[in-house]
């Protein structure tokens, strides 16, 4: 077969779709209860292998593509203390280092980032140790970041996608690097580095403003910009994102955003949120 050295800008990646009660999902059981460190051994998910599918339409990722994604996450988890249990601090380091990295070098469009499968495969097949290490404190984690009346997330949907793949351990990452990136800006990312766990939550787990990059952006920048050491921070960006959710369900954003109108929408919702908190 003749390969062309011109690859496409964007690719297809490896899909593992798992369903209850298959030869998978005893596999995936298994990786979840692995220490860490035993996972760099890539034949701890061998099996997993001849379930890997791509989709039909599109230049396919490489293995050798593949596998330096995972190289590099794992190399980010190192610098921040793998293979011990990290610290908040380092969740939240490495995490921002991962969603920038993810976004930097995966040549993947919204559509195929929305195929679950994608995600399954790189957290369970390339790179189940850093999904280990990352969450090994997950029940912990979860009752600080989880809003009032809020659904609790479970471990395992941080290793595959069950019904809200926004909480993917690696998926959630790309796409908050996907929805907060200020293209504006020198540095692009500087939001993602700078926003804290639970704000970034607050975002990228909100269908609204996967359609509405503009005015998350806009948000995020108006939080950061009016924090100030010591603040409620959290609370008053949860309060800033409710307001600008109930607007958008009575207004047109893209309409807003044509006219020049929706800066002054998103400093209306802020303000709001810094006189009721």
């Amino acid at each position: 077969m003749i390969r062309s050295n011109k690859q496409p800008s964007e690719l297809l990646y490896p899909r593992l779709e798992l369903k209850p009660g298959t030869q998978s999902w005893d596999i995936i059981e298994r990786l979840i209860a692995t220490p860490a460190a035993k996972l760099l051994d890539r034949t701890q998910a061998g099996d997993l292998d001849i379930m890997l599918e791509f989709g039909n339409v599109g230049g396919r990722a490489s293995e050798e593509h593949c596998e330096s994604i995972a190289e590099g996450l794992i190399k980010i988890a190192k610098k921040h203390g793998f293979p011990s249990p990290p610290d908040n601090d380092q969740k939240r380091a490495a995490d921002s280092e991962m969603a920038i990295y993810l976004h930097q070098n995966m040549r993947i469009s919204r559509n195929e980032s929305a195929h679950e499968g994608v995600w399954n495969a790189l957290s369970c097949y390339y790179c189940p140790a850093v999904v280990a290490w990352r969450w090994s404190g997950a029940a912990e984690e979860e009752s600080e970041i989880e809003g009032e009346g809020e659904e609790e997330t479970t471990v395992s949907e941080r290793w595959f996608t069950v019904s809200k793949s926004e909480r993917h351990a690696l998926g959630r990452l790309w796409w908050r690097a996907e929805l907060l990136q200020d293209d504006d800006a020198k540095d692009p990312y500087w939001i993602v580095s700078q926003l804290m766990e639970d704000e970034q939550v607050q975002c990228t787990e909100r269908g609204l403003f996967v359609t509405h990059k503009e005015a998350v952006v806009l948000l995020a920048k108006k939080h950061l910009s009016k924090t100030k050491k010591g603040s409620p921070r959290m609370l008053v960006f949860r309060m800033a994102i409710k307001n600008l959710r109930r607007l958008a369900s009575l207004t047109d954003l893209d309409a807003a955003a044509r006219t020049g109108a929706l800066e002054e929408m998103v400093e209306s919702c802020y303000s709001e949120a810094l006189q009721n908190v």
